[in-house]
């Protein structure tokens, strides 16, 4: 079974958007890296999530060659550049 590796651009840590996808973790997805708009969130999201990397920039999880789908959660006035990026990036896109 394929492992499909998700990274989550999100403007904050809420269950809905990672829990999900830490939960099927264990079966066939894993959770590899998330970047916030929102930088005072990644402390706690090391402690929540210490199997994901926490990244400094959306561009580390686009460019990622290994990362197949991306869990988009962001501001309005970011979200049409960050779709626009992964999209041309070939990845799948979920957008909450």
């Amino acid at each position: 079974m394929k492992t499909i590796n998700i990274g989550v651009i999100s403007s904050g840590i809420t269950d809905e958007i990672l829990l999900p996808a830490s939960k099927v973790g264990e079966e066939q997805f894993t959770l590899k890296k998330i970047y916030f708009t929102d930088a005072s969130f990644a402390e706690s999201a090391k402690l929540k999530y210490p199997q994901a990397e926490i990244v400094s920039n959306a561009n580390e999880i686009v460019e990622d060659s290994t990362i197949d789908l991306v869990i988009l959660s962001a501001p309005d006035d970011q979200k049409s550049s960050l779709m626009e990026d992964v999209i041309k990036s070939g990845k799948h896109l979920r957008v909450i």
